[in-house]
């Protein structure tokens, strides 16, 4: 039994076509669930349809195609087995380098949504602003800086934070891993000096493009005050943003489950494309130095 992808007008599903369907469309749910919403474009997560059309949904700006949605699911389980760190990871660099770009790992992300990486951006700006900046610590901090500015600003451009990325494999440095506790202090703290600055010299959402128009060192002059007024300004959406990825995220299927079968069912295997998209579906410290 088969039917064509590419012919669905003359297509008569059988009822197994149908529950292979429905079952491809609840395991790509799991799936995503782990990725926030955020990530995608108009923060709408792909559905099957999505995936059969291979429409733009599927292919966020901000994400390199070479670590794009398929390459996700591609390495899903081998990432679920490392609990989705962004810690160097033994199935090779670009497996880490997807945990960064798809916000896998809250604790390791370029999202200004995740409470830990708008923290690190503040310690960062605030080792920036003291000028010095020519030791490897200070390297590590420029890179990131630069690369998170970049992500946020959500195009296809992404030098700046493989640059960083590439940096960040080799050298002895990484992002800080706040408590809890020691965000809620640093929180605390931002707002009130929030209210002792002067206003900001510009709309929230022009900080990124404006920041990176100036070159770095003209950045770390105004690079603490703008961090403060940054965070205080995303606070309460990461806050948001951090509660919704907790609801959504449900238990992952076993990855195990093969849809080899699922695919040929379906007729998909007249479609190169859209058959690796579905196969892709079913396979299974205080300072930035490392610890």
């Amino acid at each position: 039994m088969s039917f064509s992808y590419n012919d669905p007008e003359k297509v008569t599903p059988t009822d197994e076509a149908i529950q292979y369907h429905y079952k491809l469309a609840a395991m790509l749910v799991k799936k995503l669930a782990l990725v926030p919403k955020h990530t995608f474009y108009a923060e709408c997560k792909p559905t099957i349809d999505d995936i059969y059309k291979l429409t733009k949904s599927c292919y966020p700006n901000q994400i390199p195609r070479s670590v794009g949605l398929f390459y996700l699911f591609q390495n899903f389980g081998y990432l679920a087995s490392n609990n989705f760190s962004g810690c160097k990871l033994e199935g090779g660099f670009n497996v880490s380098r997807m945990v960064w770009y798809w916000n896998l790992d809250k604790t390791h992300s370029f999202s200004r949504h995740h409470h830990q990486v708008l923290a690190n951006f503040l310690v960062a700006s605030l080792v920036a602003a003291e000028g010095e900046n020519y030791d490897a610590k200070g390297m590590f901090v420029q890179l990131f800086i630069e690369a998170f500015i970049t992500a946020n600003l959500r195009d296809t451009d992404h030098e700046e934070q493989d640059e960083f990325l590439n940096h960040w494999d080799t050298c002895e440095f990484d992002l800080i891993t706040f408590t809890n506790k020691d965000l809620k202090r640093i929180m605390k703290k931002v707002l009130q000096l929030r209210e002792e600055l002067p206003s900001e010299p510009m709309q929230t959402t022009c900080f990124a493009s404006e920041a990176r128009r100036q070159n770095y060192a003209l950045y770390c002059q105004n690079a603490a005050a703008w961090a403060v007024h940054w965070m205080a300004a995303w606070e309460k959406k990461a806050e948001a943003a951090e509660a919704d990825e907790k609801e959504d995220q449900t238990k992952p299927l076993k990855w195990d489950d093969d849809l080899c079968d699922v695919m040929a069912a379906l007729g998909m295997n007249n479609d190169v494309s859209c058959a690796r998209w579905c196969y892709g579906i079913s396979s299974t410290s205080r300072s930035f130095r490392r610890t």
